[in-house]
């Protein structure tokens, strides 16, 4: 499904390298086809490291080089990210929510 695809995930946080992570570690992807994106340069160094999979601040070139986007970051982000959703088309997206937003939408359906 992954094979010769470009996985780009945009954040780095727990969530993002949790995934990240797996699919390396379960041979869903290899690490040279994953490039990560985040503000927090010493969390990029560690990723790559650690995980050694491509690395970078630049969420518009990740995009526009990948097949496949993974949105891992938290949902006060969003909003930061809009301009690649509405300028870059691309074939497949994700977007991870955190625990927080999905109590909140919960009770707000429960009310």
């Amino acid at each position: 499904m992954f094979a010769g695809k470009k996985i780009a995930f945009i954040g780095g946080g727990k969530m993002g390298s949790i995934l990240v992570r797996g699919m390396i570690r379960r041979r869903i992807a290899p690490s040279k086809s994953i490039t990560v994106t985040d503000i927090d340069q010493p969390r990029l160094k560690e990723l790559a490291t650690s995980l050694k999979v491509q690395v970078s601040r630049d969420n518009k070139k990740a995009v526009q080089e990948a097949d496949i986007i993974v949105l891992a970051v938290k949902p006060q982000q969003f909003e930061q990210l809009r301009q690649i959703q509405t300028n870059e088309g691309f074939r497949s997206m994700s977007h991870l929510v955190d625990r927080a937003l999905i109590e909140f939408l919960e009770k707000r359906r429960k009310n």
